[in-house]
């Protein structure tokens, strides 16, 4: 803050997409992340450009029986969240999951997004930067 050096926000959530995506080559797939509470941490990325991971829709927060898809058709998850309340969420999503749940962000995936973020100058600066609070938005 004090030296003016711009910051690359990234979501934790995308970290793991992209670690999911750099791990397993899926490149369509929903992050669910324990919240606690008997919610989760919910986020869809896709790789649409290169190898990148990108947001389809804001990460978000929500109990797990109100995860819906719009089809019944397979579909790819990382992260804890579905692990911890598999029984919460509905019969369609039960039957069609593709759960790839062992896996935490890793550095490396941070990297490639953040190379990325640069490159298309998506730097921001210190004195702009707010967090993102998906449990109670300030």
């Amino acid at each position: 803050f004090a030296q003016n050096i711009p910051i690359l926000p990234l979501s934790s959530l995308q970290v793991l997409a992209q670690t999911a995506c750099e791990a397993e080559g899926v490149r369509d797939v929903w992050v669910m992340w324990d919240a606690r509470m008997q919610e989760i941490y919910l986020g869809h990325y896709q790789c649409i450009n290169g190898d990148i991971m990108d947001a389809v829709m804001a990460d978000s927060l929500l109990k797990p029986n109100a995860f819906e898809l719009p089809i019944s058709r397979p579909f790819n998850v990382v992260g804890n969240g579905y692990t911890a309340y598999c029984h919460d969420f509905n019969e369609s999503v039960q039957a069609n999951i593709q759960l790839f749940a062992d896996y935490h962000p890793q550095a490396r995936a941070m990297i490639a997004l953040a190379q990325a973020d640069f490159a298309t100058d998506k730097l921001i600066s210190a004195h702009d930067l707010e967090p993102v609070y998906l449990r109670n938005p300030v």
